[in-house]
């Protein structure tokens, strides 16, 4: 999974997204004329023992099922990879994961009149 992951974000880093957008957020609405910006933090943290684990923490094993075979027709590994990606994440997931934490941030700001 870590070479699955280290491909999808070169992947999209290639396509020109942009994987660090949360963090540069306050600058980008301040370049667009937003003033009183304000960040939230919405990280997500799943843990063993929650009763919709197994589907929550599974994100990225979905990931490399629904990317994978798009970034492998466009030469970012093969589809044989990521379906091992595929299989052992969920296989930890199920076994020995204990929790995820997701980081995520949302902002607002104010367009001045």
């Amino acid at each position: 999974m870590k070479k699955f992951y280290a491909a999808y974000m070169k992947w999209r880093a290639d396509a020109g997204l942009d994987n660090a957008i949360a963090d540069r957020l306050p600058a980008l609405m301040r370049d667009a004329g937003l003033r009183d910006i304000r960040i939230f933090p919405q990280h997500e943290e799943m843990n063993r023992g929650q009763p919709d684990f197994e589907a929550r923490a599974s994100i990225w094993a979905d990931a490399a099922a629904s990317r994978g075979p798009q970034m492998a027709r466009d030469g970012y590994g093969t589809p044989e990879a990521w379906e091992q990606a595929e299989s052992e994440y969920r296989r930890w997931v199920a076994e020995a994961a204990i929790s995820i934490k997701m980081y995520m941030l949302a902002a607002e700001g104010i367009r001045p009149a």
